[in-house]
């Protein structure tokens, strides 16, 4: 996936320990820096002599804005939204790699319901403005936050709710609540999912969006499924790292005949030509192929995206089930390269552009 060294061209204070970088986009970049609503970026920084590499939602709309930009939350011990957040500025440069992500929004002539926590709200925002910029679509967004202190865009969305009547928000605080109207107090429980119901309720069939804490959306599906509503309407992006789900399932994809054997050859399909390398222990796929200097695609380096996706052809490997394939994915050899570890002698992956 091509890198650019993108200028931050603004930062804006959002919410409490939030901000949103807007982007400089030259002439020549522009054709890999089309996106759709609810899609990301990897930014990558040179922090205390590591490279660290994260993924950040666009806030900014292809359909109503003019600048290309991401928000963003420090959060407790993260190095890159500490560094985006307290040490870079108007001027300064990143390396950027152009957007990805299957968490989009479409069709518009339905009823949108959006569910954001937090953060959570950055592709949710973007979904809504591109959304709102087709009469034919009805949205309604619930938003949970700790209080007003800590809720991004709480003005950008309370004007756009006065600009358009197809366009609703239902607030949530779990601790201080303003008062406003559409105010509930508390988690997002089901008594209170319950009350929201009718919400959704209109001649649109529904498409429900959710992007939050894992425990969060997971709530929200149970709520959903009890009503009778199908997997198939419900979009969902996690924020969380794979690496703090210490309880996630082992999935083995591959041919394997049971027995675990130290992999000497990994084979990468990359733009259609083979690369070959050795793993290191320990190391995934798509670590290998980085630490060897071979441009596969990738962006989070979590698990949290698709962008490393590819096709184990030979061989085995094993991944922790981050929620972002399913087992029809698997079926199929498709395989988060970031999260792979070989378990055969020799393993061959297909990247597919």
């Amino acid at each position: 996936m091509p890198e650019h060294k993108l200028k931050i061209i603004g930062k804006k204070v959002e919410a409490l320990d939030a901000v949103s970088l807007k982007f400089e986009i030259p002439a020549s970049a522009k054709s890999d820096f089309r996106y759709k609503a609810g899609q990301f970026i990897g930014i990558q920084a040179e922090i205390n002599n590591e490279r660290v590499v994260r993924s950040y939602s666009l806030s900014s709309s292809p359909d109503t804005d003019d600048f290309f930009q991401v928000t963003l939350k420090k959060v407790f011990n993260g190095k890159m939204s500490t560094y985006l957040v307290d040490s870079i500025n108007e001027g300064d440069y990143l390396i950027v790699t152009p957007p990805v992500g299957q968490f989009v929004a479409g069709p518009v002539d339905r009823h949108h319901i959006l569910f954001a926590a937090g953060s959570g709200v950055t592709p949710i925002f973007s979904m809504i403005k591109s959304l709102l910029s087709n009469k034919a679509s009805k949205v309604t967004l619930i938003y949970s936050n700790k209080n007003l202190a800590n809720t991004i865009f709480h003005e950008e969305l309370k004007a756009l709710e006065l600009l358009y009547p197809q366009f609703s928000v239902k607030w949530v605080f779990t601790q201080e609540a303003p008062d406003w109207e559409n105010v509930s107090q508390g988690r997002l429980s089901a008594t209170i999912l319950e009350s929201l119901f009718l919400l959704w309720q209109s001649a649109f069939d529904p498409i429900f969006y959710m992007c939050g804490p894992e425990g969060f959306m997971e709530s929200i599906e149970a709520f959903l499924g009890h009503k009778g509503y199908d997997s198939s309407q419900i979009r969902k992006e996690s924020f969380v790292s794979s690496k703090a789900s210490l309880d996630a399932d082992e999935v083995i994809v591959g041919k394997f005949s049971g027995h675990v054997e130290a992999c000497t050859e990994i084979v990468a399909e990359i733009d259609f030509s083979d690369c070959t390398v050795k793993p290191q222990d320990g190391e995934s796929v798509l670590e290998a192929l980085l630490r060897e200097g071979f441009d596969p695609p990738y962006s989070c380096l979590d698990g949290n995206c698709l962008a490393c996706q590819c096709v184990v052809v030979d061989g085995a490997v094993k991944l922790n089930d981050t929620g972002i394939l399913n087992q029809s994915d698997y079926d199929e050899g498709r395989i988060l390269s970031c999260q792979a570890k070989p378990i055969t002698k020799r393993v061959k992956v297909q990247y597919e552009f």
